[in-house]
């Protein structure tokens, strides 16, 4: 079992992504967490703050290597910590093992599909939120592409 949620941080208080209701005055830097747990091993929890937005787009990019690009491995770190996810194909399976090193190491193996559909499900959660939430008209159409890359990596795996 999976679990991946989005976290923002305002005014010192911990919003969930569907708490979320005032606009982004700067969509710059968007101070926010991602709470990863799979097989009820927690990965990555919401106290971990760092760029959400970019946080977001290096996570999607892990997600294009492996679907894209059909790679083996990937390492997805974060913006401004020194934290990074490892996501490895388990060889003749449908599994993807995932780890992290921090703050000890931590590893689950998972159901491949299960871990596109759920980061899937909260990125395009996430992305469609940003659009209602941002009235930067540039970073409008950052998060509309992102949404849309989003969208054609889960038809690539999803839709055959």
């Amino acid at each position: 079992m999976i679990s991946l949620k989005t976290y923002f941080c305002i005014e010192d208080a911990i919003v969930p992504l569907d708490k979320l209701s005032k606009n982004i005055l700067d969509p710059e830097y968007i101070e926010g967490s991602l709470e990863l747990k799979i097989n009820n091993v927690t990965f990555v929890d919401k106290e971990t703050w760092d760029d959400i937005s970019d946080l977001w787009s290096y996570l999607i990019n892990g997600l294009e290597e492996l679907i894209v690009k059909n790679a083996d491995q990937v390492f997805v770190s974060f913006p401004g910590e020194s934290i990074e996810l490892n996501f490895e194909r388990v060889a003749s399976s449908e599994t993807i093992q995932v780890k992290v090193n921090w703050p000890g190491l931590k590893q689950a193996t998972v159901s491949l599909i299960e871990f596109y559909k759920t980061i899937f499900a909260e990125s395009e959660r996430y992305y469609e939120k940003m659009l209602l939430l941002i009235q930067n008209a540039e970073y409008i159409g950052y998060n509309q592409m992102e949404l849309e890359r989003v969208r054609y990596l889960k038809e690539k795996v999803l839709v055959k």
